[in-house]
């Protein structure tokens, strides 16, 4: 899955109106003190993005060496780093509940940005083919986790707000208020 995919479907998935109650939530003073249970983002998101640097780097250095086995190696240790240490969970103020949701929008282009230009830069180096796919592999993989744990705290986040609730009151139809007589 692409940066843009995943872009367009959190986009498809939560309008304009999702976004807002989530803008709602995190400026509601009452919940100054509230803590909700997200996912440590930005780190993870500076640490993936100096990793696939890093590797886009190393392979560019050693384009001579046939047998790198630092890259091929790095491939399998970025997936198991990130499928078992990155996106743990966090206890986030809702006041940064906004904040959450911007910051992941940003990386998603970034990540995008980011994985195009160290593509073209190993591709103008003559690094291998299966090293450049490398970058795909391991944004894939990012991306596959970054979406299975974004997608239930942003559902946390719209249940928070009254958002899914006014969605079911919306979707049963709202019952016509009794009329009174007053005689």
């Amino acid at each position: 899955m692409s940066c843009r995919t995943n872009l367009t479907d959190f986009c498809e998935k939560y309008d304009g109106s999702a976004i807002e109650s989530i803008t709602a939530l995190s400026n509601d003073i009452s919940l100054s003190d509230h803590k909700f249970n997200g996912i440590a983002f930005s780190e993870n998101a500076l640490m993936f993005l100096k990793a696939i640097t890093g590797y886009a780097d190393r392979c560019c250095e050693h384009v001579d060496d046939e047998e790198d086995l630092q890259c091929k190696t790095f491939i399998s240790e970025c997936h198991t780093f990130v499928e078992e240490k990155m996106f743990q969970d966090e206890m986030i103020p809702y006041q940064k509940a906004s904040g959450l949701v911007t910051s992941y929008l940003e990386h998603l282009m970034d990540l995008e940005t980011a994985e195009t230009n160290l593509t073209e830069k190993m591709i103008s180096a003559n690094v291998p083919g299966e090293q450049v796919g490398g970058i795909n592999e391991m944004v894939n993989d990012y991306l596959d986790q970054l979406g299975k744990k974004i997608e239930p705290v942003m559902e946390r986040l719209l249940m928070a707000s009254g958002y899914r609730s006014q969605q079911r009151l919306d979707a049963a139809g709202r019952m016509p208020k009794p009329q009174s007589y007053i005689v």
